[in-house]
């Protein structure tokens, strides 16, 4: 998927867009993909000014919103000239997104690459075959939500753990074929004293405080620290995870 291309490669610059969702089971790879984006980048001899990685975020934000591309596409815009994405999807998957960021790079004087797709976006033609691609990613979205939904709750009934970030003060422990969430026994202490904080002052901020002071790590840093050690479930697996 390629939209015009009005100047000397030579003189071009590329950026790099690779993303993954939470839960990346089931998607291809950011290795995979910063691997596919270079070759073609060298391929067309482009300078590649950079990269914007977006990781563990959802489909459903917008391209301006995502933490790395945003900031290229909202501060950045100078220093490119051509967007190349593994796939459309990377980069939009719903009409209004891919619609918005054609104008954008209509109105920016950009190019848009996308290597599996193929396709030319600077005719009325190509643009129709983009925009019928983002229906069914939008459709396939959809349909993998109200699946992730459903088995959520019926983890829940079952009394499981339905996957994701584990809260805070909780471990994810091995429960026939499921899993379970139990008090850690390091930071289960720190959540008890968390709400005997809170119901004896009702204020959010005197915990805030109290974690600051004892340099209380938040769920998520927990959870990079149990990845690093080959530790805990922080991501979905299975179906669950095909939330790209």
């Amino acid at each position: 998927m390629i939209i015009s291309h009005s100047s000397s490669c030579a003189s071009r610059r590329a950026l790099g867009v690779v993303r993954l969702s939470v839960g990346n089971i089931g998607q291809t790879g950011d290795e995979t993909q910063r691997r596919r984006i270079q070759k073609r980048v060298d391929a067309d001899e482009i300078e590649l000014t950079g990269w914007a990685e977006d990781i563990d975020v959802s489909a459903s934000l917008s391209p301006w919103l995502r933490p790395k591309l945003g900031d290229w596409l909202n501060n950045r815009a100078h220093e490119f000239d051509v967007l190349y994405v593994y796939k459309i999807d990377r980069i939009a998957r719903s009409v209004k997104d891919l619609c918005a960021l054609l104008d954008w790079c209509d109105e920016h004087g950009k190019s848009l690459v996308s290597i599996e797709e193929g396709f030319d976006l600077s005719t009325p033609w190509g643009r129709t075959i983009a925009k019928i691609l983002a229906v069914l990613a939008e459709a396939e979205l959809e349909a993998i939500r109200a699946r992730i939904k459903a088995s959520r709750e019926a983890l829940r009934a079952a009394g499981r753990w339905a996957g994701g970030l584990v809260p805070f003060g909780r471990v994810a422990v091995k429960d026939g074929d499921g899993y379970t969430l139990r008090l850690d026994p390091v930071y289960g202490p720190v959540l008890i004293e968390m709400i005997r904080l809170f119901m004896a002052t009702k204020s959010y901020s005197v915990v805030a405080d109290w974690l600051n002071a004892g340099n209380i790590p938040t769920a998520t840093d927990i959870a990079r620290i149990r990845a690093s050690n080959g530790e805990g479930r922080t991501r979905l697996e299975g179906e669950k995870a095909n939330n790209s």
